[in-house]
């Protein structure tokens, strides 16, 4: 019994693919990260028009765009680092923009690391 007009006619509307949020990596366990560089993580995407809420965080040791099953359109990586590719320059990997960036912590003190991540982010975003 093989009625591919039932088929048809049961999903009849167009099916969207949603695209995976944007990711933030990070060297360190989320529950680790403080209050102060929660606050810069939130200035820094929302310089870039991204809500915290609009993300997902991920921790991890490696960053290994390749591997991951839903490549996202963005990821910002804080501590990372990738062999070949400078912090706050902007690169591509299979369709996904990045950026490295030193870890929150770090980068809260570095007003000139803060600049350049701006820069990139910008080229990034534009």
């Amino acid at each position: 019994m093989n009625h591919p007009e039932i088929i048809e006619n049961t999903f009849p509307e167009e099916i969207y693919s949603i695209p995976p949020k944007p990711i933030v990596a990070i060297s360190i366990p989320w529950k680790s990260i403080s209050e102060p560089e929660k606050a810069l993580l939130e200035k820094i995407l929302g310089a870039v028009r991204i809500s915290i809420n609009h993300i997902n965080v991920i921790h991890t040791a490696q960053l290994d765009v390749l591997k991951w099953p839903n490549k996202p359109s963005h990821v910002l990586a804080f501590g990372l680092e990738m062999n070949g590719f400078s912090f706050y320059e902007p690169f591509e990997v299979q369709g996904t923009q990045v950026i490295l960036s030193a870890n929150l912590s770090a980068l809260d003190q570095d007003k000139d690391g803060k600049q350049k991540l701006w820069a990139g982010l910008k080229r990034m975003f534009a």
